[in-house]
């Protein structure tokens, strides 16, 4: 016969098991062809990014390339990368550290990366995001480009259009504000094409996933190099960023890959702003494990207020929460 105890414990295990089951679920599949290329969270502030090796890829670069980790002028206790350069062009690669991650020749991958844009009144701004099967740190060997140029005090977005150049998809951006971009890949030859998305968790005009558009309606574009060869590392170029002054400089975080699907999912996981509060640590043992699955549950069910159950960071504990939850509890 069960004890007072025991039927409390069945009880909170039977509300608990509907959502368990959901948490479960998502936790073995909304993340599981996301690799994290880098996030910067194991490197010292101000440490050269050239020359290290992330999660999953290793950084190499020219001479000239001006790339450190710091911290996330919005979020202190969060470090991304900052590239400023000199005018000019510099590159930066992340070369995949394992061939698993390499979009093969005749698939589909999608990269993704959050970006905060500069204050384009400060000055030029010429950074390109781009998909390549070039191993060799040169200018331009790219297959696929994001540019984010302000040329006169405003941000906008531009595709690289193959081998024509670069057309605006996305004009007037919110000055230093972190965006999210999708980067799908269709990397067959000939045909090789790529779509772009966009997201932000503070402009409001991109409060939901949008796929990037020209004016007259073109919403993919070739490659600038359409050969058959696997995408094996992602590139980063700098150049007249008016000497790297400071306030129009571009900062990356949470570089991610999956490389077999068109994946429109966010892997990217919120880093606690205040420093002290571990996000997801809910039974407070100091780290984020399938035992905080329960306790999590049990918060979200009683409207609890626990800040370590406020997965994504808005001051509230809803069922917002639970796909933070799983990207914390994945990672």
């Amino acid at each position: 016969m069960l004890n007072r105890i025991d039927r409390n414990w069945l009880s909170a295990m039977k509300l608990s098991i509907a959502p368990l089951a959901a948490l479960m679920l998502f936790a073995n599949s909304a993340q599981a062809q996301f690799v994290l290329i880098d996030d910067f969270q194991g490197l010292a502030q101000g440490t050269l990014i050239e020359g290290t090796t992330g999660p999953g890829a290793t950084w190499t670069g020219t001479a000239t390339s001006v790339a450190t980790a710091e911290p996330d002028p919005d979020c202190a206790a969060n470090l991304a990368m900052l590239q400023t350069g000199t005018p000019g062009n510099t590159q930066l690669r992340a070369a995949f550290t394992d061939a698993s991650t390499n979009i093969a020749a005749g698939a589909t991958g999608t990269l993704f990366y959050r970006i905060r844009l500069p204050d384009a009144s400060v000055g030029t701004t010429d950074h390109v995001v781009g998909l390549t099967d070039n191993p060799d740190i040169t200018n331009f060997n790219f297959k696929s480009g994001l540019r984010n140029i302000a040329p006169s005090g405003s941000n906008q977005m531009d595709a690289r259009n193959g081998g024509t150049g670069y057309n605006p998809v996305e004009l007037n951006l919110a000055n230093n504000t972190w965006y999210k971009v999708w980067m799908v890949s269709t990397n067959t030859s000939p045909g090789g094409s790529y779509a772009l998305y966009m997201q932000s968790d503070t402009d409001s005009n991109f409060a939901t996933q949008t796929r990037l558009t020209e004016a007259n309606g073109t919403d993919s574009w070739p490659y600038r190099v359409d050969v058959a060869s696997d995408i094996i590392n992602v590139y980063f170029r700098n150049a007249n960023n008016v000497g790297g002054m400071a306030g129009n400089d571009i900062y990356i975080d949470d570089i991610f890959i999956n490389p077999s699907a068109s994946d429109l999912s966010d892997p990217s996981v919120p880093v606690p702003c205040d420093g002290a509060v571990l996000k997801g640590d809910v039974n407070l043992d100091g780290e984020v494990t399938f035992l905080d699955i329960n306790p999590f549950i049990m918060v979200l069910s009683s409207s609890g207020t626990q800040a370590e159950a406020d997965c994504n960071c808005d001051g509230m504990v809803t069922f917002l929460d639970i796909q933070a939850f799983i990207d914390i509890l994945a990672n």
